[in-house]
């Protein structure tokens, strides 16, 4: 796992504590740690569990930003922290929320990477979902490399609905490399375009080998 560089207090005590928890609970195996590019880069993840964000950005050396419904902004210590470490708040309810959309593009432009999960919520049973259309849209528009990301053990570690984290469960977690934009936009003429670019972005994260012994 890379070294922090930040500037930000609170963002950097919750990397150290991010990186406390996995290591405390987990042993971490991160490959590919090269595949992602300097500049804005959309990190494309699976999603299994709570630990999923922790896990990815204890791993990397800069400022992620990331999506958080808005709802847990309601909670004061918890809304606090993550409004300073990067959390976009958004509206699932809303058809489309273009306070955030603003937010993202605006983070990407300035060159910071985005951590999406584009199945939008935890699979409950380890199994890859369908991706949202979100991330196409974000993709498509930013014009920007997607970095493939697919984390084994978290589900084992702290599945749906259980508050006490497994102990000491293998991590995996690899980053593949980029997908450039013709790879994932089947271009503005497709009639739907941004599902399109999302089933391709969620096709080439299940081509990820998700066991450790079959990584190497």
């Amino acid at each position: 796992m890379r070294p922090l560089q930040s500037d930000n207090p609170t963002y950097i005590l919750s990397h150290h504590i991010a990186r406390w928890f996995i290591t405390l609970f987990g042993r971490v195996d991160a490959r590919g740690l090269h595949n992602i590019p300097p500049g804005p880069s959309i990190l494309a993840s699976n999603h299994q569990s709570h630990i999923d964000p922790a896990l990815i950005a204890g791993t990397l050396g800069r400022e992620l930003y990331f999506f958080a419904r808005k709802t847990l902004f309601d909670q004061p210590l918890l809304g606090h922290v993550m409004r300073t470490c990067n959390t976009i708040p958004v509206d699932r309810d809303a058809h489309s929320d273009i306070t955030a959309f603003k937010r993202i593009f605006t983070a990407l432009r300035n060159g910071h990477p985005l951590l999406i999960f584009p199945e939008g919520t935890r699979s409950p049973d380890e199994q890859l979902q369908n991706a949202q259309p979100g991330i196409g849209l974000i993709a498509c528009k930013t014009q920007i490399p997607v970095v493939p990301i697919r984390a084994h053990g978290t589900h084992a570690m702290l599945p749906r609905n259980a508050l006490i984290p497994r102990h000491r469960i293998p991590l995996t977690i690899t980053y593949a490399p980029p997908m450039a934009p013709a790879e994932y936009d089947p271009g503005e003429q497709h009639p739907a375009r941004y599902h399109e670019a999302a089933r391709r972005i969620m096709a080439r994260i299940a081509a990820i080998p998700p066991l450790p012994e079959t990584l190497a």
